[in-house]
């Protein structure tokens, strides 16, 4: 992140939530995942490589909806945030 984002984080969850992200993330993230399990350097990856990168992307996608899910439980004054400038 650049200084004006890392002075303002929530900024970036804000743009990063925008409507429809999680859906378009989620596919943009399965079609990487694909792409990568289909190339052919693929076959040079152990099956432990392979099974670490399904484990990233999984995590990766439980973080895009944890991060939604913050968001929207702050747009709904559920939950207030507060840092240190």
């Amino acid at each position: 992140m650049n200084a004006e984002q890392r002075a303002d984080p929530y900024a970036v969850l804000e743009e990063f939530c925008e409507e429809d992200f999680l859906y378009s993330y989620r596919m943009d993230l399965i079609a990487l995942l694909e792409a990568a399990m289909c190339s052919e350097q693929m076959e040079a990856y152990t099956a432990k490589q392979c099974s670490d990168l399904i484990f990233t992307c999984n995590n990766m996608q439980k973080m895009m909806e944890a991060v939604y899910v913050f968001q929207r439980l702050v747009y709904l004054k559920k939950i207030t945030i507060s840092y240190n400038e």
